[in-house]
């Protein structure tokens, strides 16, 4: 079938033009709703709302930045334990007393210190060391490196963990609002703009009622029946009121999706035009696909369980560094090689290297505190895990339940508007050859439109649907190339 979209304008006034010229001549209309139902350009579909409400929405652009904020506070941290320092200086002066002599010393140094976030570090750098006094008169140009790490269970480690928890914690809320943002609003979009089409779709049906008792007019037989010419043209007021509340609606939805996409304007002809009534429709492939493949799918690629699965991770790291991380152990080891001296120092270019344990056994209330934490997130983390999965499965049931149950309602009311247009074809032939009477004809007429609005009003209602299984499937987020990477990674 040919479909031509209703321009139902960006403006009343427009729209009303539309309208009454649609009214005013018979011999005009034609010209009118081909010019007005032409759009020159398309820019929002059913699938580049998607990408439109994904660049242009506001609240998708706020959750994007505060997730940006949320990553960069993140590294902010980490990088705080973990930093690099290129320039460190270090300087130390002593002074000794012992009668009848009195000596000092000090050490300037220079270089360069690497921290991890388990707690190592590494420091190299170069100095001068020196001694001066009653009996000391020396100096040195020397090179040192210093380097600590933990053993075993840190619980150094663990305390770093249990702190960066805090702000990972900010950066996961952040992610699942993102994500979650972003299925709302195109899903927003997506529904406003099926609306949109539906209600377009019903004002074309209204007009072509219209337009068929204003042919009914031309009848010689309703010459002399002022009664039938009456009632004619009372269907016709009529359906210009019912009209006029369309260009109300239209008018609405039009800015509503101008909104709910984040546009500063949208004008009719620049919403694309779709037929509603394709047998291969947009959507169509969730009712080829079976039930329990379309769950598989979706859970495996749900975002949010990644998010959630990435925390748990976390949490298990927390609890098995709980159970280990009862000491904390450090190795230092320093080295320190002298280049060459002067006075008391000028033969003692040599090296000296040194090393040592530091043990220190942790509170066990603090561990068992540590540990239950952390036992209880990953029982959350199982908790949240589970329950987005089962409220998938639900959704995706449930709607591919009404996308099935929609799509009959919708084939049957496809076989009803061709029944209900062959009696009207059958009764106006009828009675234009005096065989039938006008309010047969137009009960008839009346019937066949309130068919047609439920067969687009039912259509309206499976892409709904299909819109509902778009979001529980999350079908977004891969042609937007969306990824969610697990902490440390970014």
């Amino acid at each position: 079938m040919v479909y031509l979209p209703l321009a139902l304008g960006g403006c009343l006034l427009m729209v009303s033009l539309v309208i009454s010229s649609a009214f005013a001549q018979e011999g005009d209309e034609g010209d009118e709703a081909g010019a007005l139902l032409s759009a020159p350009g398309e820019l929002v579909t059913a699938t580049s709302i998607v990408f439109l409400t994904f660049e242009h929405n506001p609240e998708v652009a706020a959750a994007r930045f505060e997730l940006e904020a949320a990553e960069y506070q993140f590294k902010d941290f980490e990088r705080n334990l973990s930093q690099f320092t290129p320039v460190l200086f270090r300087s130390a002066v002593e002074r000794d007393v012992r009668h009848p002599e009195e000596e000092h010393y000090y050490k300037v140094q220079a270089g360069m210190e690497k921290e991890f976030f388990n707690g190592s570090s590494v420091f190299a750098g170069v100095g001068h060391r020196g001694e001066f006094g009653d009996t000391a008169d020396g100096r040195s140009h020397f090179a040192e490196v210093d380097v600590q790490f933990p053993l075993f269970g840190s619980n150094t480690t663990l305390r770093r963990i249990t702190q960066r928890a805090r702000e990972e914690n900010e950066m996961y809320n952040a992610r699942l609002e993102y994500v979650d943002e972003i299925r709302d609003a195109i899903q927003r979009a997506q529904k406003r703009y099926f609306w949109y089409l539906v209600n377009r779709e019903q004002a074309r049906l209204i007009l072509n009622s219209a337009s068929d008792y204003r042919q009914l007019l031309s009848l010689p037989r309703l010459a002399a029946r002022s009664t039938a010419r009456n009632q004619l043209e009372d269907e016709i007021q009529s359906l210009r009121s019912e009209i006029l509340q369309n260009e109300e609606l239209a008018s609405s939805y039009l800015l509503s999706l101008q909104f709910l996409i984040g546009l500063d304007a949208l004008a009719v002809s620049q919403v694309g035009a779709l037929d509603l009534y394709e047998e291969n429709c947009y959507g169509r492939s969730y009712l080829s696909r079976l039930l329990e493949e379309l769950v598989e799918e979706a859970q495996e690629n749900d975002i949010q369980v990644r998010v959630l699965q990435n925390a748990r991770k976390n949490s298990l790291e927390k609890k098995q560094l709980a159970e280990r991380g009862q000491w904390d152990i450090f190795v230092d080891l320093n080295g320190q090689y002298d280049l060459d001296g002067g006075g008391d120092l000028k033969d003692e270019n040599g090296y000296w290297l040194g090393a040592g344990l530091r043990v220190r056994k942790i509170d066990t209330t603090l561990l068992r505190y540590s540990l239950r934490r952390a036992q209880a997130e990953i029982k959350k983390y199982d908790a949240l895990i589970r329950g987005r999965r089962l409220e998938t499965r639900n959704q995706i049931e449930r709607e591919w339940g009404n996308a099935h149950s929609r799509r009959e309602q919708c084939d049957e009311l496809f076989a009803s508007v061709a029944s209900r247009r062959a009696v009207y074809r059958q009764k106006q032939k009828d009675y234009a050859e005096g065989n039938e009477i006008i309010d047969n004809l137009i009960q008839s007429r009346r019937d066949l439109l309130e068919t047609e609005k439920d067969l687009v009003h039912s259509l309206g209602r499976f892409y709904e649907s299909i819109t509902e299984l778009d979001h529980a499937c999350g079908v977004y987020f891969e042609p937007l190339g969306i990824e969610i990477t697990p902490p440390g990674s970014f």
